[in-house]
Protein backbone atom coordinates (compact mmCIF):
# COMPACT_ATOMS: atom_id res chain seq x y z
CA UNK A 1 0.00 0.00 0.00
CA UNK A 2 2.77 2.42 0.89
CA UNK A 3 4.69 1.64 -2.29
CA UNK A 4 1.59 2.24 -4.41
CA UNK A 5 1.01 5.52 -2.58
CA UNK A 6 4.53 6.73 -3.36
CA UNK A 7 4.61 5.84 -7.07
CA UNK A 8 1.24 7.38 -7.94
CA UNK A 9 1.29 10.57 -9.98
CA UNK A 10 -1.21 12.11 -7.60
CA UNK A 11 -1.38 12.01 -3.84
CA UNK A 12 -4.44 11.39 -1.73
CA UNK A 13 -4.76 10.65 1.98
CA UNK A 14 -3.84 7.15 3.06
CA UNK A 15 -5.24 5.74 6.27
CA UNK A 16 -4.08 2.36 7.50
CA UNK A 17 -5.84 1.01 10.56
CA UNK A 18 -4.13 -2.04 11.92
CA UNK A 19 -3.70 -3.29 15.46
CA UNK A 20 -0.20 -3.68 16.84
CA UNK A 21 -0.83 -7.39 17.46
CA UNK A 22 -0.40 -8.04 13.74
CA UNK A 23 3.15 -6.68 13.75
CA UNK A 24 4.43 -9.87 15.39
CA UNK A 25 1.91 -12.42 14.14
CA UNK A 26 3.63 -15.40 12.51
CA UNK A 27 1.23 -15.50 9.55
CA UNK A 28 1.39 -11.79 8.76
CA UNK A 29 4.37 -11.63 6.49
CA UNK A 30 5.24 -11.34 2.82
CA UNK A 31 8.04 -12.87 0.86
CA UNK A 32 10.49 -10.35 -0.58
CA UNK A 33 9.58 -11.51 -4.10
CA UNK A 34 6.04 -10.22 -3.49
CA UNK A 35 7.38 -6.68 -3.23
CA UNK A 36 9.70 -6.56 -6.22
CA UNK A 37 9.33 -5.20 -9.72
CA UNK A 38 6.20 -6.15 -11.66
CA UNK A 39 4.21 -6.77 -8.48
CA UNK A 40 1.19 -4.89 -7.22
CA UNK A 41 -1.11 -4.52 -4.27
CA UNK A 42 -3.71 -7.29 -4.05
CA UNK A 43 -7.14 -5.84 -3.26
CA UNK A 44 -8.62 -9.24 -2.42
CA UNK A 45 -7.02 -12.47 -1.22
CA UNK A 46 -9.08 -15.55 -1.96
CA UNK A 47 -8.86 -18.67 0.19
CA UNK A 48 -6.11 -20.97 -1.05
CA UNK A 49 -8.45 -23.93 -0.66
CA UNK A 50 -5.74 -25.93 1.09
CA UNK A 51 -7.34 -28.52 3.36
CA UNK A 52 -10.87 -27.67 2.24
CA UNK A 53 -13.48 -29.81 0.49
CA UNK A 54 -14.23 -29.34 -3.22
CA UNK A 55 -15.59 -25.88 -4.11
CA UNK A 56 -19.09 -27.29 -4.80
CA UNK A 57 -19.26 -28.62 -1.22
CA UNK A 58 -18.26 -25.34 0.46
CA UNK A 59 -21.30 -24.30 2.52
CA UNK A 60 -20.15 -20.83 3.55
CA UNK A 61 -17.89 -18.13 2.12
CA UNK A 62 -16.89 -15.74 4.88
CA UNK A 63 -15.66 -12.34 3.68
CA UNK A 64 -13.76 -10.12 6.07
CA UNK A 65 -11.15 -7.42 6.31
CA UNK A 66 -8.21 -6.96 8.65
CA UNK A 67 -7.26 -8.76 11.83
CA UNK A 68 -10.48 -10.78 12.07
CA UNK A 69 -9.20 -12.97 9.21
CA UNK A 70 -6.48 -14.44 11.45
CA UNK A 71 -9.00 -15.08 14.23
CA UNK A 72 -11.32 -16.87 11.78
CA UNK A 73 -8.47 -18.88 10.30
CA UNK A 74 -7.27 -19.99 13.74
CA UNK A 75 -10.78 -21.04 14.77
CA UNK A 76 -11.38 -22.90 11.50
CA UNK A 77 -8.13 -24.80 11.99
CA UNK A 78 -8.82 -25.49 15.68
CA UNK A 79 -12.29 -26.89 14.98
CA UNK A 80 -11.11 -28.73 11.83
CA UNK A 81 -13.76 -27.10 9.65
CA UNK A 82 -13.24 -27.95 5.99
CA UNK A 83 -16.38 -26.58 4.34
CA UNK A 84 -15.95 -22.85 5.03
CA UNK A 85 -13.82 -20.65 2.78
CA UNK A 86 -12.49 -17.27 3.96
CA UNK A 87 -11.89 -14.35 1.59
CA UNK A 88 -10.01 -11.23 2.62
CA UNK A 89 -10.92 -7.79 1.33
CA UNK A 90 -7.66 -5.92 1.69
CA UNK A 91 -9.23 -2.79 0.23
CA UNK A 92 -12.95 -2.16 0.39
CA UNK A 93 -13.01 1.07 -1.58
CA UNK A 94 -13.02 0.72 -4.49
CA UNK A 95 -14.76 -2.56 -3.81
CA UNK A 96 -13.23 -5.70 -5.41
CA UNK A 97 -16.38 -6.62 -7.39
CA UNK A 98 -14.47 -8.82 -9.85
CA UNK A 99 -12.92 -10.96 -7.11
CA UNK A 100 -16.15 -11.36 -5.15
CA UNK A 101 -17.91 -12.37 -8.35
CA UNK A 102 -15.21 -14.97 -9.07
CA UNK A 103 -15.56 -16.46 -5.58
CA UNK A 104 -19.38 -16.49 -5.83
CA UNK A 105 -18.96 -18.47 -9.04
CA UNK A 106 -16.26 -20.74 -7.58
CA UNK A 107 -18.44 -21.64 -4.57
CA UNK A 108 -21.92 -22.01 -6.16
CA UNK A 109 -23.63 -23.47 -3.08
CA UNK A 110 -22.04 -21.25 -0.45
CA UNK A 111 -23.88 -18.78 1.70
CA UNK A 112 -21.95 -15.49 1.68
CA UNK A 113 -21.30 -13.91 5.06
CA UNK A 114 -19.54 -10.66 5.98
CA UNK A 115 -17.70 -10.94 9.30
CA UNK A 116 -16.33 -8.01 11.27
CA UNK A 117 -15.09 -7.36 14.77
CA UNK A 118 -16.97 -4.09 15.11
CA UNK A 119 -20.67 -3.87 15.95
CA UNK A 120 -23.03 -4.05 12.97
CA UNK A 121 -23.65 -0.30 12.97
CA UNK A 122 -19.97 0.69 13.31
CA UNK A 123 -18.01 -1.33 10.75
CA UNK A 124 -18.03 -1.77 6.98
CA UNK A 125 -21.20 -3.90 6.87
CA UNK A 126 -23.55 -1.17 5.62
CA UNK A 127 -21.03 -0.32 2.88
CA UNK A 128 -20.22 -3.84 1.70
CA UNK A 129 -23.68 -5.48 1.86
CA UNK A 130 -25.11 -3.90 -1.32
CA UNK A 131 -21.76 -4.26 -3.09
CA UNK A 132 -21.57 -7.99 -2.38
CA UNK A 133 -25.08 -8.39 -3.83
CA UNK A 134 -24.16 -6.34 -6.90
CA UNK A 135 -20.89 -8.20 -7.44
CA UNK A 136 -22.53 -11.63 -7.37
CA UNK A 137 -25.65 -10.65 -9.32
CA UNK A 138 -24.36 -11.91 -12.68
CA UNK A 139 -23.45 -15.31 -11.20
CA UNK A 140 -26.33 -16.04 -8.83
CA UNK A 141 -28.71 -14.40 -6.41
CA UNK A 142 -26.92 -13.60 -3.17
CA UNK A 143 -28.20 -12.09 0.06
CA UNK A 144 -25.14 -11.58 2.21
CA UNK A 145 -25.57 -12.02 5.94
CA UNK A 146 -23.74 -10.40 8.84
CA UNK A 147 -21.63 -12.09 11.50
CA UNK A 148 -20.19 -10.05 14.33
CA UNK A 149 -21.12 -8.06 17.40
CA UNK A 150 -24.63 -6.81 17.90
CA UNK A 151 -25.18 -3.03 17.59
Amino acid sequence: VLRRQVVREFRKPLIVMSPKSLLRHRLVKSDLSEMGHNTRFMRYLADSGEGLVEPEKIRKLVLCSGKVYYDLLAERTKQMITDVAIGRCEQISPFPHDHIQADAKKYPNAEIVWCQEEPKNAGAWSYVKPRITTAAREVREVHATYAGRKP
